[in-house]
């Protein structure tokens, strides 16, 4: 599928913080072999919308589904000896909720959902994926690699196609 619309935006905001933070150290310094190295980033939106048509409200995406999460964040842990490399990384994205406009529709004039309904109904939680990598650099122009993205085979959230957020055919938000 080609899943894809053309635009005519209104313009868009971002406002965050961003911070990331690396070591590295040679462990012959505490008489071990090899390499370590540490990587931490950290991401947090203060604000992210999308002005649909010139002149048009703000659509929130901060948190949402299909737009950003408020809150993500990246570790990574690798460790080299001559040419060889190991690598192990976690990512985590913070809950996110249904596109506010699509979870308003549900609401009464006094801005309350129906009984049985909540708002966890249109949340997903948060959630880690694991990732891992061997490399081998036998020389200055070659590098071989072999790695397992979701190591843990973590499921992603159930987004069903007709949800705001969702892509066509995959049930879910890449």
């Amino acid at each position: 599928f080609i899943n894809s619309t053309v635009t005519n935006s209104g313009g868009l905001k971002a406002e965050g913080i961003d911070f990331t933070t690396s070591y590295r150290q040679n462990l012959e310094d505490w008489g071990l072999a090899g390499n370590l190295n540490l990587r931490f980033a950290y991401t947090h939106n203060f604000k992210n919308y999308v002005i649909p048509l010139p002149g048009s409200d703000i659509d929130v995406g901060n948190g949402e589904i299909g737009g950003s999460p408020k809150d993500k964040a990246t570790g990574q842990i690798s460790y080299g000896m001559g040419p060889f490399t190991g690598i192990f990384r976690g990512s985590w994205i913070g809950p996110l909720i249904l596109d506010d406009q699509f979870v308003n529709g549900f609401r009464d004039a006094d801005g309350n959902l129906p009984d049985g309904i909540t708002e966890s109904d249109f949340r997903v939680g948060d959630e880690f994926v694991f990732d891992m990598q061997m490399r081998w650099a036998p020389g200055d122009n070659y590098e071989f690699y072999f790695g397992v993205d979701n190591l843990f085979d973590n499921e992603p959230p159930l987004i069903p196609t007709l949800l705001p957020g969702a892509k066509t055919g995959v049930e879910t938000h890449p």
